[in-house]
Formats: structure tokens, sequence, C-alpha cells
């Protein structure tokens, strides 16, 4: 079996700018024309020895999509998603995951009187909620990102932390 990376992506336009920026070669085939939440794109696949990349809406993938895949990587999901859609979110990604998948999740946590997103703030009070009766889940580590280093919109906030989870399939 071929090992290799598959990204989700909603923009035409990020996938096409990253198979430029890492010099890599991409066919693209339209896998599904159903149209879900998003009313626009149909679901593509990029694809490349290195790295495949389905474009297009998350809520009109299927199971098969994903049938391959080992482990999951959510970056920027997550806290792309405002608090109604992300139950929605976890239920779909519940029902498109192998039985068993692992996860290292990313979340940031701020004071939301103080910005509004995206990207969200998702506390871990609300990460055990979402996930915690299908995995394990441990904290891995809370970096409090320093106001230097945070982009202009967050830099005159209180706290601004990031989060990394490890999700582990519960049995």
């Amino acid at each position: 079996m071929r090992e290799f990376l598959l990204s989700i992506e909603l923009s035409t336009l990020a996938v096409q700018d990253f198979y430029t920026e890492q010099q890599l070669i991409a066919s693209k085939t339209v896998i599904s024309t159903e149209k879900n939440i998003s009313q626009q794109l149909p679901l593509t696949l990029w694809n490349s020895p290195e790295v495949d990349i389905l474009c297009g809406d998350f809520f009109a993938m299927k199971k098969q999509h994903l049938s391959d895949i080992s482990a999951v990587y959510d970056r920027a999901a997550l806290v792309a998603l405002p608090a109604e859609m992300r139950k929605k979110y976890v239920k779909k990604m519940l029902a498109l995951l192998p039985e068993k998948v692992n996860m290292l999740l990313l979340t940031l946590d701020y004071d939301e009187n103080e910005k509004q997103g995206p990207p969200f703030s998702v506390t871990e009070d609300e990460v055990y909620r979402l996930y915690g009766e299908h995995f394990d889940i441990e904290l891995l580590e809370v970096a409090d990102i320093s106001a230097e280093k945070r982009s202009p919109r967050s830099q005159n906030m209180s706290y601004f932390n990031e989060r990394a989870f490890l999700l582990t399939k519960s049995y």
C-alpha cells in the first residue's frame, strides 16, 4: 500500500499555491459534484507522488474518500469554524474516519471578548466535550504565544494559547 500525505482544503488557490511553492506537479480529478454547505465547489482530488489534496467542501466528503488514511493532523480546521458548526464538523469527521485512526489536534484559546474569529477560540473543555466520547485525549503541550509572535490582530490580547492534543481512538 502506498504511504502518502492527504490534505483537505476548501480553497483551490491554496492548493495551487502549495504545489507551486513545493515545486510539485499534480494532476486534478473531479471525484464528486455533490454540493453541500458551500454550494460552490466540486470535490476535486489533486494528486502527486508526494502529497494528495482533496479540495472542496469537507461536508460533501464520503467515507471512501478517507478510507486509506492512518492518522489525522487538524491544524486549522476546527478553529476555522464558529461554535455552532464545530459539533457538526466532529460528527462528520467521526463518520468519515476509519475505525483506528488517531488525531493530532491543534487549537487556539483566547478571550473571545477581545477578538472575534476566525480563527476561533476552542477551549480544552470544548475539545473534551466534542471528542471525549470517542477518543482518549492527552494534552501534549500548551504554548503561550508571545505578543510579538502573534498576528497584528492578536497582539493586544491578554493571552493567546495554542494547545496540542493527541486523540487516541477509544475501544
